[in-house]
């Protein structure tokens, strides 16, 4: 059996065996989205009645038996995928088929575990690939004029995806940050503002990042992005945690910043990568992400108990503060 690839988030692109699918009607294309998506049996007269509303009990049913031929014409196998009896139709989730919607709905779920310091390298991955196939909302541009249930259940399910992905992007830079990976860390957050544009969280790390690298220019610019959309689109200013992470830009950069009259060394301002960035600690990134997780958790009512153990000196109490950074 060939491989199906459904890529639904943003504009719908469906590959059966590496080639694009072409599908000759909208019901076609509607009805293999809602079956991958939903997952398990559904009767006929519901999906008859979900996708013509308008019709008769009889003649849906009839233009269902036809849209299910054109969408098996469209796919190339003729029972491939699909797995139809004489009362219900399912997509069948044992053939070979990826799903970008399963995959950012699996990478969601895992943000909310402790990953184990020997997973954490498996987590970023397993997180990265779903951000990176979040191309835009759930069938972007795609609706059924004719039938207005599909449409709420796409809007529901557009919603539910754009807070799972947000969660994703939200976890995935903070990792990227909490081991010292800027680049990747604005890799995520730059694509995640432009499609979330009044997420102030999204704002938030994107600022976060570029202060960690030491660019307070565009950490700077990067909140003055953030107060015009707002004030342009809704007509607020940002919250104050936003404009609180942007005074602390202000603040320590000009701390650091040499008194008139000074020598201004190549390496004047180099300190303020330090200040506002998570201590990397070589060596011990994935020791010190459980820290950071582990205060996270607990930040947010579950209740969470590390032991950190060592000889005096070491540098115990720094590695329990930064995690709190």
């Amino acid at each position: 059996m060939s491989s199906l690839s459904l890529a639904l988030l943003g504009t719908p692109v469906i590959q059966h065996a590496g080639r694009l699918v072409v599908f000759p009607t909208r019901k076609a294309l509607a009805l293999l989205a809602y079956l991958a998506v939903e997952g398990g049996a559904h009767s006929r007269e519901k999906i008859a009645a979900l996708l013509w509303p308008e019709s008769a009990a009889g003649q849906a049913r009839t233009t269902l038996r036809s849209t299910l031929a054109l969408l098996r014409t469209a796919l190339g196998e003729s029972t491939a995928h699909l797995v139809a009896t004489r009362d219900s139709l399912a997509f069948d989730q044992t053939s070979a088929y990826t799903l970008d919607v399963h995959d950012l709905r699996a990478a969601a779920r895992a943000t909310r575990e402790i990953a184990q310091p020997d997973q954490i390298d498996a987590r970023i991955r397993t997180l990265h690939v779903a951000a990176s196939a979040w191309r835009g909302d759930f069938l972007d541009g795609f609706s059924l004029g004719d039938a207005p249930e599909f449409d709420d259940w796409a809007t529901l399910q557009r919603e539910s995806l754009h807070r799972a992905a947000a969660l994703v992007c939200d976890t995935l830079s903070q990792l990227r940050i909490d081991r010292g990976e800027l680049a990747q860390a604005l890799e995520i957050a730059d694509p995640w503002v432009t499609r979330d544009r009044l997420s102030e969280t999204a704002h938030r790390r994107v600022i976060q990042a570029h202060a960690a690298a030491g660019d307070r220019s565009a950490a700077l610019q990067a909140y003055e992005s953030c107060r015009t959309v707002l004030a342009n689109e809704l007509g607020i200013e940002p919250e104050p945690a936003t404009a609180a992470l942007a005074e602390r830009v202000r603040t320590r950069a000009e701390s650091l910043m040499p008194a008139a009259g000074s020598v201004r060394g190549p390496t004047t301002l180099a300190p303020m990568q330090a200040m506002l960035r998570s201590t990397a600690f070589i060596g011990r990134a994935s020791q010190h992400q459980v820290l950071v997780a582990a205060y996270r958790a607990t930040a947010q009512g579950t209740i969470r108990a590390v032991a950190v153990l060592g000889e005096p000196g070491i540098g115990k109490t720094r590695r329990l503060m930064s995690a709190q950074r």
